[in-house]
């Protein structure tokens, strides 16, 4: 007799098995349960940035000066041009077409939750889990550069308190 596995195996037109199995995340979907108002203030600011950056280039503005003057405010001048530079090579090497949402917008795009993660795996010193991360948008040494420039990025908002390693909301299971 034939033992049950808990899991049948796809069989190919060609008759060979299938030995790869597809466990979706939540950066497989277009869109993520994950509410904005839950990120930490740190979290929402970087979130804030990157949407505001893409409305920005999308009307063929270069310049802008809201996100220039926020990060002025918040201390950190140093880290809107790192943030710049990041969003540049982004926009630029993706392999594929990055969603971001507008602003308005009260949950977060998977793509927006990968960068997230990848910028926090990066403030937490796990750069090579964030190159794992990125590498579903960008491949290679250009993903390494991404997160030599994310880690430049994070380390300046860390340095004026920004951290993205917090946790903003916890509640209790009843």
């Amino acid at each position: 007799m034939m033992k049950k596995t808990p899991l049948n195996l796809a069989v190919a037109p060609t008759g060979k098995k299938v030995v790869n199995y597809f466990t979706p995340t939540p950066t497989d979907q277009l869109k993520t349960a994950l509410p904005v108002r839950e990120l930490s203030k740190s979290g929402q600011l970087v979130l804030w940035s990157i949407r505001r950056w893409v409305q920005r280039r999308r009307l063929s503005d270069r310049v802008d000066t809201t996100l220039k003057n926020t990060y002025t405010l918040a201390g950190i001048p140093e880290a809107q041009k790192t943030f710049e530079e990041l969003m540049t090579l982004l926009a630029t090497v993706a392999l594929r077409h990055v969603v971001v949402e507008c602003q308005c917008s009260a949950f977060l795009s998977s793509d927006e939750l990968l960068i997230m993660h990848t910028l926090r795996s990066l403030q937490s010193g796990h750069r090579e889990i964030a190159e794992q991360r990125i590498a579903r948008i960008i491949v290679g040494q250009l993903g390494s550069t991404f997160c030599r420039i994310g880690a430049d990025y994070v380390k300046s908002l860390e340095k004026a308190g920004f951290s993205l390693k917090q946790i903003s909301v916890l509640s209790v299971a009843t």
